[in-house]
């Protein structure tokens, strides 16, 4: 329940550089790789219109680094339509693995552009009974609109969120759970956007085909959104699962931003980091400092990954295993602690 989620989000940390370059250790030294992440928010930043979120050629250049690395599954999970997701990752090469509409529809790369329906989420007459409701919704709420999807509907109210506050939000949600309980439906809150939806969907029981294909060596689970959390859920003990954002999660860490999610991808995929300033592990501590990329690079390539700690790290004076147990604090990560 809630106190649950709470306490979850209270174990979880920001995953600082040392813990991500000892990922990116683990990661390129695994045979068997699995990435299962979210598109929107995840590796794009959320946008007044979602048909906005088009990916620029930094994120198919990552796409493509780690599709192209040996054993390396990668699989978008979103709530986007299939055509959408067809059209922006359908010709990438290498292929990669498709998830879309909360997992009711899925294209493995190996099956080119056919996709499947999954579990009863191909059951769609109950959008004949809702959809009246929410364009009914929009007449009361300006600048909402509706969203249908082969599988869900969504009511997007990305341009009156101020005017609509959070009590009438809440009173909203809570009318259309209310009409839904009898239908075997869920409603999600997203990103300015609330999506209906078959109860026996989630990306988290989508993401199971792919968990059972093989013995991973290490699996890497990303997303920002309450749909995400189900997929977080679903994931083995020794999954690594990092929420996108600062709010509550059952994930193991967090990343703050985009940003953040898109460079340790490209380091994943075998790039150097181009930015290395740590992000504030807290207010009062400010920003970092830290050695230059090469010789960071230079030490995880040559397996020694902690050994750009060894230094003292103004203004704190402080080794690396010092470090890494005063700021990082991860006891109960597959990642280990943060030092060498």
């Amino acid at each position: 329940g809630k106190l649950q989620l709470e306490q979850t989000a209270r174990e979880a940390s920001v995953l600082l550089v040392p813990a991500q370059l000892k990922l990116v250790d683990r990661w390129l030294n695994s045979k068997r790789r699995l990435l299962m992440v979210d598109y929107g928010g995840t590796l794009i930043k959320n946008t007044r219109y979602p048909d906005d979120q088009v990916p620029d050629k930094e994120l198919l250049d990552i796409i493509r680094a780690l599709a192209a690395q040996s054993g390396t599954t990668v699989v978008v999970n979103s709530g986007r339509d299939y055509r959408t997701l067809q059209k922006w990752f359908g010709d990438i090469d290498p292929p990669i693995d498709l998830i879309g509409e909360f997992g009711a529809i899925v294209k493995p790369a190996t099956m080119g552009r056919y996709w499947e329906a999954m579990h009863s989420g191909g059951h769609t007459e109950w959008k004949q009974y809702l959809e009246p409701v929410l364009q009914h919704l929009c007449s009361s709420v300006l600048g909402s609109y509706v969203e249908e999807k082969e599988y869900t509907l969504a009511w997007h109210f990305q341009r009156m969120e101020k005017e609509l506050g959070v009590n009438r939000l809440r009173q909203i949600e809570d009318q259309l759970i209310y009409l839904t309980s009898n239908l075997n439906l869920t409603v999600t809150e997203g990103d300015r956007v609330l999506e209906i939806r078959n109860a026996e969907v989630s990306k988290g029981r989508a993401a199971q085909t792919w968990l059972s294909a093989q013995d991973w060596d290490i699996i890497l689970a990303l997303g920002d959104s309450d749909s995400d959390e189900e997929m977080f859920c679903m994931m083995p003990k020794d999954a690594i699962t990092i929420k996108v954002g600062m709010g509550d999660t059952k994930a193991m860490h967090k990343l703050r931003n985009v940003e953040h999610v898109r460079r340790l991808l490209s380091a994943l995929g075998g790039k150097p980091w181009r930015e290395c300033e740590l992000p504030r592990a807290m207010s009062s501590f400010g920003m970092l400092s830290i050695p230059s990329c090469d010789s960071m690079s230079s030490s995880v390539a040559g397996g020694r990954r902690g050994a750009f700690l060894d230094r003292p790290h103004p203004p704190f004076g402080r080794t690396g295993s010092e470090y890494g147990m005063d700021f990082c604090r991860l006891p109960q990560s597959p990642l280990g602690s943060c030092g060498s």
